[in-house]
């Protein structure tokens, strides 16, 4: 690991969360916490939470974003229907 301490190394940043998101949508760079490693963490964060709520060890396919074997536990991570007028947003 002491190869990667440079790497891992906090950086001053140049803007906070929100005005990285804002520029990252107007084309000015990218944000500080790309989605390609927000997006699978907080995929991993949610399933725990799952895991946690029902008391089970739960499988999960990530080639079809589903879990094997608990359809109560694929209906939490569906969550509720999108509201009348955004389904075709979701």
């Amino acid at each position: 690991m002491v190869e990667f301490k440079d790497a891992m190394a906090l950086h001053p940043t140049k803007y906070s969360h929100q005005e990285s998101f804002i520029q990252a949508c107007l084309g000015n760079g990218t944000t500080e916490s790309p989605f390609s490693v927000a997006g699978v963490l907080t995929q991993v964060l949610n399933l725990g939470t799952i895991a946690e709520y029902l008391n089970v060890d739960l499988q999960f396919d990530p080639q079809t974003k589903r879990l094997i074997g608990s359809e109560e536990a694929n209906a939490r991570r569906a969550g509720p229907a999108p509201r009348a007028g955004w389904a075709d947003c979701c």
